[in-house]
Order: structure tokens, then C-alpha cells, then sequence
């Protein structure tokens, strides 16, 4: 079953380029799941207040195929995909009329929140139906040059507007975190990937290393214990 939400891009959705940020639209796709949830059950707020569990993002992989603009009418399409183990396929859509701006899938953990036990699909039944897989043509998974050393670009510490109510870095606040580290005048972001390992406290200060490589950027963020928290595969392109 499929769910749309709509959305207009305003001025605090844009970047310096006056464009949407990539986080602004992954947000899009997100809160249109939520609502989802939240329409047909069980919603977000009741898996955690009566359950004690809660939806973490593993992995995340999107096309951003053109560019969006402030005032854009933007429908969010999102719809869950049949999945096994212990991920959760979820597939994502932006439509501006009858253009696609953007595409993603994810895979989500759901897990205990007080002993972090992860929940099996088979434990867990939704309120919708299923729909088919969605096929990117961005790899769905990170293979990082090894023969490439990465270098320390930045860092950066978790701050409160950042945080969601686990008071862990909220998974859109990434790719702002990883364009901080970059040049973007007169960039965006064309292919995204993004594979999460262990979250960012609030108050943690993480490093950002980075290497290029053919036509991507590769990051890897490390925390103070020297876990790896994301690492990402980003193109970006011109405007």
C-alpha cells in the first residue's frame, strides 16, 4: 500500500545554493512513512510508549535526480516492502507533477530500546500491505578504495538541534553533517549511500574522514572510542 504526503519547500529547507538540501527531502520521505504508521498502525509513538521499541536506520541509498527548488509542491510516496530477518525494506518516491526528483530505500532495525535486542520481521505486523521492491541504480552497498588512505577532514559535535528523542544525531542530519566537510557552492548531491554502525550521542564529537575516489566522495566517521559511527558514499555534481 502505498501512502503520499505533500510538502512545500520554504526558505529553511534551502542551502546557500538556494536549492533543498538532500536532508530536507530525506526528511520528506521519512515523516510520509511516519504518517503511514500513524494512519494504520502501530505508529511510532506507541511501538516506543508501549513497547519499548523503536525503528533504527542500517543502511540508506537515494537518487536525487534533479534539482528543488523554494515553493516546489513536492508529493512524498513511500510504501513498505516485504523483507525477512531482521530488516525492514521500506522504498521511497518524490514527485514535483509528473517529474521524479528523487528515489531511496532503506533497511531499518526495529529493536528493544532498553536492552537493544533487535526484533525479527515475523514479531512485528504492520497495518498495510506490502508493495513491490524499488530497483536504484546506486549500489546498495559501500565498497570503500583500500588502496586509498582517508584523511582527517573534520569534526564535529552532536548539538541538541541535532538530536532525536533517543538523544542520539537524527539519521537526516547526516548529509548536512558530511556537506560541512565539503565545498558545496554550486554543488548537491547526486547518489547517496549511507550505512550506519553505532550512534552519535548528544554531546559526542565524531571525526569525519574522507577520500575521493572515481566519481564519489567516501566518508567514514569515527566516535572517541574509535568505533565507526556512518560511512557514506556521496556523489555530488554541479548545479
Amino acid at each position: 500500500m502505498k501512502w503520499r504526503n505533500e510538502y512545500t519547500v520554504d526558505s529553511h529547507d534551502l542551502d546557500y545554493n538556494g536549492v533543498a538540501r538532500a536532508s530536507v527531502l530525506m526528511r520528506y520521505m521519512q515523516e510520509s512513512a511516519n504518517a503511514q504508521c500513524r494512519r494504520f498502525g502501530p505508529s511510532l509513538e506507541s511501538l516506543r510508549d508501549e513497547k519499548g521499541l523503536a525503528f533504527l536506520l542500517s543502511r540508506f541509498s537515494a537518487g536525487f535526480y534533479t534539482t528543488v527548488y523554494p515553493y516546489d509542491n513536492i508529493i512524498a510516496e513511500t510504501w513498505g516492502v516485504e523483507s525477512r530477518g531482521f530488516s525492514f525494506n521500506r522504498c521511497y518516491r518524490l514527485w514535483r507533477g509528473d517529474c521524479v526528483v528523487a528515489e531511496a530505500t532503506a533497511v531499518w532495525a526495529l529493536v528493544d530500546i532498553e536492552n537493544r535486542r533487535p526484533i525479527r520481521v515475523t514479531e512485528y505486523t504492520p497495518g498495510f500491505s506490502y508493495d513491490e521492491m524499488l530497483t536504484l541504480d546506486t549500489p546498495a552497498r559501500i565498497v570503500f578504495p583500500n588502496t586509498l588512505p582517508l584523511r582527517l577532514v573534520s569534526e564535529h559535535t552532536v548539538s541538541y538541534a541535532e538530536t532525536d528523542q533517543n538523544m542520539h544525531l537524527n539519521n537526516t542530519r547526516y548529509s548536512d553533517m558530511l556537506c560541512n566537510a565539503c565545498h558545496m557552492k554550486g554543488q548537491r548531491i547526486y547518489r547517496m549511500n549511507l550505512n550506519f554502525l553505532n550512534e552519535a550521542r548528544l554531546g559526542e564529537t565524531i571525526n569525519i574522514y574522507s577520500v575521493h575516489h572515481g566519481e564519489s566522495d567516501y566518508f567514514r566517521t569515527l566516535r572517541a572510542d574509535g568505533k565507526v559511527n556512518v560511512e557514506a558514499q556521496i556523489i555530488f555534481g554541479e548545479l
